[in-house]
């Protein structure tokens, strides 16, 4: 009696704990989600309005895969690594758990001092152009000076020749002593004044090499001067000479050397007028040069507060991400960098803001890789999609399609925890045998005249080039004892000019697991196919394997370089037809790849056919829900058993 109340109670017991059992392994499903950041996180559109943002979208693909989600979204415009900081170290205002935390800080602290109307304003290019029309000028006043200087010959001769004809004046009326003093006092001035002229240039060339504008300017505001006086004492002296030819006292040859001083006179005019003019552009493209060079110094202060910001959204990220640690020891965290906000700025403005927003990027990366916590990449994923993703010009807010791609990048992270999660489908570009394309991450290539696509990986650097061409007869020619079932294809990557060559045999691309995924149509009567690669160093075409799905005749491998790739059989020799009454033997059974790290295992029965691999698996999402079900079932059974076991042996008791 007392055993069958202890068999009873201890039942009971695991019956009430079976579906407690089965609850439980729900819980597995249910995920809290804390978003904080700037205006990003909170889902602010380029219209100014909020629509779900990224947060959303991420908790919609959750949903989606039956997880419960609970959102606790702390994301605040305007809100900079510092405000995000304070905000975490405020205990009251986060969730007392969570399993994903996602981070978005650190553009405002960078808007907040980047003087837009400045820098959109500034065009770098305008100090070169500037400084190439200067040395125009320069060399126009070269050519001046030169003539100048041969004027200047001429004129001492014919002076000199003027008064070795006229001999003594006291020997001449008064009005022609008085014209020729005045010529004299005139003449003396006008060399003073034409030797100040070429010192203060020799001053100029000076200053101007030692990028000394401020004294550049003084003293061509000097030369300008000098050369104004000049031009007044050439006109005083041309007068002075018409005075004298008015004269009847003077002979023939005086006349002609007069005439000759006049006409002399008249081109110095000219001569000294053209240079007055170069040395006013001068000084107009001087004082651009100097608007220029201090917008450019303040843009260079600008910039060096910037960084410095910069260096500080590091940190500030780091004492965040520290925080979340702390208080969720157990929770994934995600941190985004940004996308280039400002697409619309003129390529050489973007000259200075690309290099800054990469800065940043960097700061933020950095700070999370020192950490252990997931950096989220957002750049490339914008590249050439700005239109869309960014469709005002005036705000840097993305568009809903731009929140999808940034929730594409943050749930292709997540998706390597959580279990059924994965992106939205991929880009599908189609390129020509030949072309050569810049590839973005996610794109789905696909080769036109081929049955051939190529998955680019969410980590492939921004800038890289791919071209795709046939591979040459002469290297498909040693793929001996194999027959080629599909296209074989040349693949060829360029890195960024800014990056080491990747991509080639010897430089395998280092993506953090991501790995390009190459599939290849076939066409063969038997599955028995494979991807092979051509080694270069032997001279021969190497098996690679790959995943074969025998429905849509394709074979996929997941490869991390390139160079000649191709989909063979091998061949067989041929076999003598097999007639009803004597089958081929042909063994059901199991075939494995011997390769552990991307094993295909194929089943094979007169009814069904199952393939299986382990490459480019998600995490393993079984539970033990259904061992608790059978081990609650056997317990039931035996509960049963027992109550009918014992109400027989009552029974027989009575009987």
């Amino acid at each position: 009696m007392k055993l069958r109340k202890t068999l009873i109670s201890l039942l009971t017991l695991l019956l009430m704990l079976v579906p407690y059992a089965v609850f439980a392994q729900s819980s597995d499903k249910e995920i809290t989600y804390l978003s904080i950041g700037d205006s990003l996180a909170a889902g602010m559109l380029s219209d100014r309005s909020f629509g779900e943002g990224y947060v959303g979208k991420i908790t919609s693909q959750l949903e989606s895969l039956n997880y419960d989600v609970t959102v606790h979204p702390l994301g605040v415009p305007g809100y900079t690594s510092e405000d995000v900081l304070q905000l975490v170290n405020n205990s009251d205002s986060l969730p007392n758990d969570a399993d994903i935390v996602t981070i978005t800080a650190g553009a405002n602290d960078l808007l907040s001092g980047l003087d837009l109307g400045k820098i959109s304003s500034f065009d770098p290019n305008a100090i070169t152009e500037v400084i190439k029309e200067i040395n125009g000028i320069f060399s126009a006043v070269n050519k001046r000076s030169s003539e100048i200087s041969e004027s200047s010959t001429d004129i001492d001769q014919h002076v000199e020749s003027l008064l070795t004809s006229l001999g003594p004046i006291e020997t001449y009326p008064p009005s022609i002593q008085e014209a020729m003093n005045e010529f004299q006092a005139n003449y003396d001035e006008l060399n003073n004044h034409m030797v100040n002229v070429k010192n203060y240039g020799d001053e100029v060339i000076n200053a101007y090499s030692s990028q000394d504008f401020e004294s550049v300017g003084e003293y061509i505001s000097l030369i300008k001067n000098e050369l104004k006086e000049a031009d007044t004492k050439v006109t005083n002296i041309i007068t002075v000479i018409d005075t004298l030819l008015a004269e009847d006292m003077l002979d023939g040859e005086l006349v002609t050397i007069l005439q000759q001083m006049k006409n002399d006179f008249t081109g110095a005019t000219q001569i000294i007028q053209d240079f007055s003019s170069l040395i006013d552009e001068l000084i107009t493209l001087i004082e651009q040069l100097t608007t220029l060079l201090q917008e450019a110094n303040e843009i260079e202060h600008i910039f060096t507060d910037l960084a410095t910001k910069i260096t500080t959204v590091g940190q500030n990220i780091g004492k965040i991400i520290g925080i979340m640690q702390a208080r969720y020891p157990n929770a994934k965290i995600y941190v985004m960098g940004y996308y280039n906000a400002l697409p619309y700025l003129s390529p050489s403005t973007q000259e200075h803001t690309v290099p800054l927003i990469h800065g940043l990027n960097s700061a933020i990366k950095t700070a999370a890789d020192a950490t252990g916590v997931t950096f989220v990449p957002t750049f490339g994923k914008f590249e050439g999609n700005y239109e869309s993703y960014l469709p005002n010009p005036q705000d840097i807010h993305p568009s809903d399609a731009g929140y999808v791609a940034i929730a594409d990048a943050f749930i292709a992270e997540i998706a390597k925890t959580f279990t059924g999660v994965s992106d939205s489908s991929p880009i599908e570009v189609e390129i020509n045998l030949g072309e050569t394309i810049e590839v973005k991450p996610g794109q789905l290539i696909k080769i036109k005249g081929t049955n051939v696509h190529l998955l680019i990986p969410n980590s492939i650097e921004a800038g890289t080039k791919l071209k795709v061409t046939a591979t040459d007869e002469a290297i498909v020619a040693k793929a001996t004892d194999l027959k080629a079932v599909g296209s074989v294809l040349h693949f060829e990557f360029k890195a960024p000019e800014f990056l080491p060559a990747l991509f080639s045999q010897e430089n395998a691309l280092d993506t953090d697991e991501e790995l390009f995924t190459l599939t290849f149509g076939y066409e063969h009567d038997s599955d028995d196919v494979a991807i092979y690669h051509f080694d270069e160093d032997d001279e021969q075409w190497t098996e690679i394997g790959g995943e074969v799905n025998k429905e849509t005749k394709e074979v996929s491998v997941q490869i991390d370089h390139f160079s000649n790739y191709g989909v063979f059989a091998e061949v067989e020799e041929e076999e003598t037809p097999v007639t009803p009454e004597q089958p081929k033997e042909e063994d059901p059974g199991i075939e494995e790849d011997d390769d552990d790290e991307d094993k295909v295992v194929t089943i094979e029965d007169d009814k069904k056919e199952v393939t299986k691999t382990k490459a480019g698996t998600l995490p393993k999402t079984a539970t033990s829900i259904y061992n608790v079900i059978i081990i609650g079932s056997v317990l039931v059974i035996l509960g049963i058993t027992l109550f009918v076991m014992y109400r027989r042996k009552k029974l027989v008791g009575k009987m």
